[in-house]
């Protein structure tokens, strides 16, 4: 029984040991290639930025946008030397509501992508001021009838203004929601956790065998 004891003992350290170890010294080497692209609107934009695993930001890789279904180029650039790409999204695309792929490549085999959801990330058209449908006989409008048209002309701006700095102001939180939605758990965490599973294994082990002694 004491035998048994030292042996789940020496297990439960074993196991500690190994959680500190891929915490407290993770493997960079499994991460080299790694790179997490990120994209979220503004308006009748779309932003791209890329970051390693360690979180550096990408600079000065290529950035092509294809059309998912069709894998026809619509952007072809670079993310700058400040880290960011930004390209506005073709007409075609906004109306068809068509997913875009989003493909950085920062080369010796960093390489990643992302999608750009229509339904998620591309507002639809805005009106123009010009796309009132003109109505039979508008010419001969009395003067209050040309008074609401402009009023209405006027709210129509006043909208368009606002839908422009909402997108603007809701652009950060984009942004954030983008990131969180990217990361995903890595060897480090992965290992992480297996190795805490195993503690408290071992831990089960050691108090049930406690309560086994005379």
């Amino acid at each position: 029984m004491k035998y048994s004891q030292r042996l789940i003992k020496s297990f439960f350290i074993l196991v500690t040991l190994l959680a500190l170890t891929v915490h407290i010294c993770p493997l960079p080497i499994v991460h080299a290639h790694r790179i997490t692209v990120i994209s979220w609107p503004e308006g009748q934009k779309i932003h791209v930025e890329a970051r390693f695993s360690n979180g550096k930001i990408v600079k000065k890789a290529r950035t092509i946008i294809k059309d998912k279904e069709s894998g026809k180029i619509i952007a072809d650039g670079e993310i700058g030397a400040k880290g960011a790409f930004s390209f506005i999204v073709p007409p075609d695309i906004r109306t068809g509501k068509r997913d875009m792929t989003v493909i950085v490549d920062a080369g010796s085999g960093h390489r990643a992508e992302t999608i750009v959801r229509a339904a998620d990330d591309l507002a639809g058209p805005r009106p123009e001021a010009g796309d009132r449908k003109t109505v039979p006989g508008s010419e001969d409008l009395s003067t209050k009838r040309g008074d609401k048209a402009q009023t209405e002309l006027n709210q129509e701006i006043v909208r368009d203004i606002v839908s422009s700095e909402l997108d603007r102001k809701l652009a950060p939180i984009r942004k954030i929601l983008a990131e969180s939605r990217s990361k995903s758990p890595g060897f480090t965490e992965i290992a992480g956790g297996i190795g805490y599973i195993f503690g408290i294994f071992g831990i089960i082990l050691y108090f049930k065998s406690r309560k086994k002694l005379p």
